[in-house]
């Protein structure tokens, strides 16, 4: 490894090999090292961050390969949680299109590289949303911003287009339907998707919580101003409600296949959605007590997210509500940080 790390230390330094798809590869490699060594699915930010920055960096620099759209991809879901956490847009949101198109060719027009693009756009919009939203949030509507976050919700809300709601039905008619056998899940789901490989369950997951965490931000909006709301081509509430009910039950149908052996990236992306999941749960019982049925899906919801991540320190509801509350616009806070982040500041 000490051999390895030097030999990409001298890369970097190389202007020629610093832009190579073997360094980006390389770097997004080491992403995840820290974590494995101690066995959490948390993010080494030094090393997430270096990864950002290299496939930002290297456009125009270097040809783009499928190697460096496979990177992309593989950083998405990192990329919106750091972006979140620090309360800033992605830069990757300029360059995002540039690498798409050399996604996986051989996938073309199939839904689940429909979805996976379709996530990606939103993954990649959704922190600049939360940050408009936010400043809002904390600013109130005597500011000439205050329709901003309307303005770009509507933008994103286009993305998904008639192509992207074929693809969905479509994506989940390919998924088999299995009886759950883990006893935990059964009790929240009877039956479970199949998923036919690790891409397949990547794109769903990729783009059933970014979907979610956009109509979550859309009724924040709509809570902030229904009159301001009702002058944009918005989901209603209850659109969004039937429409996040729905994400919900695909997203907790996939535990079963989330406890099979997969990478650590994949383990974030699922407690990521899980998260969306409370965050649904959390707006809903905000304004009354919450059902046995929901207490039972937040219990089981916490049990879960606290497995995936391996934190050495064991969640509480009040850590989701905050986070939750986090990826649609409310305060920044450091404390969540912990439970997703390992290494230096974000």
């Amino acid at each position: 490894m000490a051999v390895a790390l030097t030999a990409l230390r001298e890369a970097m330094l190389d202007e020629k090999e610093r832009w190579s798809d073997f360094t980006l590869a390389a770097v997004a490699g080491l992403s995840p090292l820290e974590a494995v060594r101690t066995e959490r699915a948390m993010l080494v930010t030094a090393h997430a961050n270096g990864v950002g920055m290299l496939l930002y960096e290297r456009v125009g620099k270097v040809p783009l390969s499928r190697l460096s759209a496979a990177v992309f991809i593989y950083h998405l879901s990192d990329d919106m949680l750091l972006s979140c956490l620090a309360g800033t847009a992605s830069r990757l949101e300029r360059v995002q299109e540039l690498y798409l198109t050399h996604d996986s060719l051989e996938w073309q027009g199939t839904p689940a590289l429909i979805l996976r693009h379709a996530g990606t756009r939103l993954s990649l919009a959704l922190p600049r949303l939360v940050e408009f939203t936010r400043d809002v949030r904390a600013r109130g509507d005597g500011t000439k911003l205050f329709t901003l976050p309307f303005e770009l919700a509507e933008e994103i809300c286009r993305l998904r287009d008639t192509e992207v709601m074929g693809a969905e039905a479509d994506f989940i008619r390919t998924l088999v339907n299995i009886p759950t056998t883990v006893s935990d899940d059964r009790n929240v789901t009877p039956t479970s998707f199949d998923f036919r490989s690790a891409e397949d369950f990547h794109a769903g997951l990729l783009y059933w919580h970014t979907r979610m965490a956009l109509l979550r931000v859309c009724t924040r909006l709509y809570t902030l101003d229904a009159n301001v709301y009702a002058t944009y081509e918005l989901p209603s509430p209850v659109e969004a409600f039937i429409e996040l009910h729905l994400l919900g039950k695909a997203i907790i149908r996939s535990s079963q296949h989330s406890r099979q052996r997969m990478g650590q990236i994949r383990r974030r992306l699922y407690a990521q959605s899980l998260l969306m999941c409370w965050g649904v749960l959390h707006d809903r019982g905000s304004g009354g007590e919450q059902s046995a049925c929901e207490h039972q899906v937040r219990v089981w919801l916490l049990s879960r997210i606290d497995d995936l991540l391996g934190s050495s320190v064991a969640l509480a509801p009040q850590d989701l509500d905050t986070a939750a509350d986090l990826f649609v616009g409310g305060p920044l806070v450091g404390t969540f940080r912990a439970f997703f982040v390992t290494g230096s500041k974000v």
